[in-house]
């Protein structure tokens, strides 16, 4: 915030204080004020500073003949008048030259507030004002008879030195090419009088004015981006807004949204709205028992393991109030094609929260949540997503959603460039962002480097393009101006991608296009004071050894079990009473011969919903590639051919391969139930909305799931894209729950790793 002290003073007296004091010259008037009040200098400084500056650029002048001389002469005599009628009185003269001095004065002390520090630009200003000779000094006339043109005396432009009365005087020189018709011309002029004067003077401060803003707003310095701040905030605006969904995506929006709508084969939203992006800066309390203040601004968070960390908080909030919605509907006569016109609705709202926890040591992302408003016609949408930092089967994944996530907000240029000098040239790769410096230009009245950005995972698996181009300026920690354009899918040539890239194509990517386009221009921004230190260690950062649950707790059952182990004792049904109640149904005969020999269960789904009753379909695999599936019902105490009865059966035409040695050794389906259940980790699943329940019971209404995926055969490539550690499986389990409250219809799903007890991230969305 520019202080009243120092806000008096010119770009170039600042430039000079900060030099005085050793401090960097760079930036805006903003900028050096704030440097200068960092280090407690005051407004005490500027004047000497200014004096020093005149007194250096007063010793490198001396007195030649080409020289265009600015000093205080005595008032001329009456003999030096000339013949050209503008006044005999020498009074008269002498109280001409007093009013123009007078003006003059005032006018120098302007010039001596504006002299730069470029010798070039010195010398284009003095170019340009001996341009105007005709003008300030006298009308010269070439006389081809004569040798030269003489000019006598050029018209004084007196200084005011505010430590001396008038006797110091300023002499800016400009060295002129030499020629054959330089060296023999001599100069003379003529008495200049009063208004000639001040319009000469107005000239010169025009031809310095223009020149400086020239100066300072047609160059920019490079300059590595500065670390965020705790307190940091910044307001933009978000224009051109498009989004734009068809085939398979289309489909996914529809049943995310329970539409009925089965004929739509396009969606397009057109969006504008503001945003704001900032860095908490967390109290005291949030500090966690540290024995000192050194790391305030931090913010408590727990991790995928329920552990206590300290992490940056960032947030960002967009609030899109003009909305349109159009929806394309399929060709009558060809259901393949959309219809080029589509039906709009306006007036939609949209508003987004999200917010990110990135650890302090090890400045990865520890966890992130969305959180989103949506107004649609006369329905109403609210959510919450929140996903745990990613490794292992999901972190291709999750560099693939880093890639994406970095779009929805203006960069971080720390974050995406780190230590690298931002100049012209200068290039990179981050964050699975390639970039690279392509000039400067001016944005939004300011000089600014542009920067072009493009997604390494979306170009290297052939899904379409990312790009991004950004404009940095050194005020800011984020891009001041932000250009999106993104497509996956869209007629993008997969035939040309190698066999990897197809495979993943195919399994990971829907078929069908998904496009986004979008520009976000900064308005205001406000930094704080700590600057944000990654690579902090602090004494109450758990360790490794008391996340992750010991060896004995896990059930090695790949070499010889049949599924995962349940064990629960808080569900009447576990999964040991349905794999019991399989050897008694009639039509499971698949199931029953795959389990009685060297198949297992691979997925498996409960349903609790009603009384005294579960219902179990599980997935099975057999040994020879076999696979398939059985539907039926539990009730009782125990298993039974009364109490167990088949619903329906069936195969899978392109099912999981068989490989006991990929099945990880795993925490029991009790185990998981209960680190969910335990508030000290999760607090959020079992207080407030207690999406699974409290600390002893679950909802009934929660359904269990369980999934085992191995490398091999259909799943081999794209296990390897997924980097599965060491060619092993991974184990899942999945709790999934439905319930109506009021005008609401609630939904809420949870995934977790069983090999290790992690929680991947969970989503609650509600609808009217």
């Amino acid at each position: 915030m520019v202080k009243s002290g120092l806000s008096k003073h010119t770009v170039a007296e600042l430039r000079d204080m900060c030099k005085g004091h050793g401090l960097a010259i760079s930036g805006k008037k903003s900028v050096l004020i704030e440097r200068l009040e960092q280090f407690g200098h005051g407004d005490d400084s500027a004047a000497g500073g200014a004096r020093s500056r005149l007194a250096d650029l007063k010793a490198e002048i001396d007195d030649e003949d080409d020289a265009l001389i600015l000093e205080d002469d005595e008032p001329p005599t009456p003999t030096e008048v000339e013949e050209d009628g503008y006044g005999t009185d020498a009074a008269a003269d002498d109280a001409a030259d007093d009013d123009v001095g007078d003006i003059a004065d005032d006018a120098a002390e302007v010039i001596e507030a504006e002299i730069f520090e470029g010798e070039v630009l010195e010398a284009e200003v003095m170019e340009a004002a001996l341009i105007t000779d005709d003008v300030m000094a006298a009308e010269v006339v070439e006389d081809e008879e004569k040798d030269s043109l003489e000019i006598d005396e050029l018209a004084p432009i007196p200084t005011i030195s505010k430590s001396a009365p008038r006797k110091s005087s300023i002499r800016r020189k400009t060295t002129r090419k030499s020629s054959p018709r330089k060296s023999s011309v001599r100069t003379s002029t003529r008495k200049i009088p009063a208004k000639r004067k001040i319009m000469a003077t107005a000239i010169v401060f025009f031809l310095l004015a223009m020149t400086g803003w020239w100066y300072f707003t047609g160059t920019i310095e490079p300059f590595t981006p500065d670390p965020i701040r705790y307190g940091d905030s910044m307001h933009y605006s978000v224009s051109d807004g498009l989004f734009t969904a068809e085939g398979e995506y289309v489909e996914k929006a529809i049943e995310a949204f329970d539409s009925d709508e089965d004929d739509i084969c396009r969606i397009s939203l057109a969006f504008s709205g503001t945003g704001d992006i900032s860095v908490t800066k967390g109290g005291e309390s949030q500090l966690g028992g540290q024995s000192n203040n050194d790391l305030l601004g931090v913010v408590g968070q727990r991790g995928s393991y329920g552990a206590d960390w300290l992490t940056v908080e960032k947030e960002f909030a967009q609030d899109f109030d003009d909305v349109t919605i159009t929806r394309y509907k399929k060709n009558l006569i060809d259901s393949s094609r959309c219809n080029d016109k589509g039906a709009s609705v306006f007036g939609n709202t949209l508003e987004l929260k999200t917010t990110t926890w990135t650890e302090l040591r090890s400045e990865d992302l520890l966890r992130s949540q969305i959180d989103y408003q949506v107004q649609l016609e006369s329905s109403a949408y609210e959510g919450s997503i929140t996903t745990f930092g990613l490794s292992g089967i999901f972190s291709s994944l999750g560099s693939l959603q880093s890639s994406i996530s970095m779009a929805f907000a203006p960069v971080e240029l720390k974050e995406l460039i780190g230590d690298t000098l931002i100049e012209d040239g200068s290039s990179g790769s981050r964050m699975g962002w390639s970039w690279r410096v392509v000039g400067s230009e001016e944005k939004g009245g300011e000089m600014a480097w542009r920067i072009f950005m493009e997604s390494d995972e979306i170009k290297k698996y052939c899904l379409g393009h990312a790009h991004i181009t950004i404009w940095a300026q050194s005020d800011s920690p984020w891009a001041s101006h932000q250009e999106v354009d993104i497509l996956i899918g869209g007629g993008n040539d997969r035939d040309s991608c190698d066999a990897t890239s197809q495979i993943i194509n195919e399994w990971v990517v829907p078929d069908g296009t998904l496009e986004m386009r979008m520009k976000m221009q900064s308005s205001s921004i406000e930094r704080g004071e700590k600057a944000v230190v990654f690579g902090r260690d602090y004494p109450t950062r758990p360790r490794s050894s008391d996340l992750k649950p010991e060896a004995v707790e896990l059930s090695d059952w790949g070499e010889n079990g049949t599924h995962l182990p349940d064990t629960s004792t808080r569900r009447e049904h576990p999964l040991e009473t349905a794999v019991a109640c399989v050897a008694l149904l009639d039509g499971a005969s698949g199931a029953k011969a795959a389990l009685s020999g060297e198949g297992y269960v691979w997925r498996a789904v409960d349903d609790r919903s009603q009384t005294a009753t579960t219902e179990w379909n599980l997935s099975w695999v057999d040994s020879d590639g076999m696979s398939g599936w059985v539907r039926f019902t539990i009730s009782g105490d125990n298993a039974s051919a009364e109490n167990c009865t088949y619903l329906e059966a069936g195969a899978y035409e392109d099912g999981p391969s068989h490989d006991r040695n990929d099945i990880p050794d795993s925490l029991t389906l009790a185990a998981m139930e209960s680190r969910l259940l335990d508030s000290d980790r999760y607090p959020e699943l079992t207080t407030g909305q207690a999406y699974l329940g409290d600390s002893t019971t679950m909802h009934d209404t929660v359904r269990y799931g369980h999934l085992i995926t191995t490398t091999g055969s259909n799943f081999e490539q794209i296990a390897k894209w997924l980097d599965l550690d060491d060619g092993a499986g991974a184990a899942t389990v999945d709790f999934r729950r439905s319930w109506d409250q009021g005008q609401w219809s609630n939904s809420f799903i949870l995934a977790a790793d069983a090999s290790d007890g992690r929680v991947v991230g969970w989503s609650f969305a509600r609808s009217t």
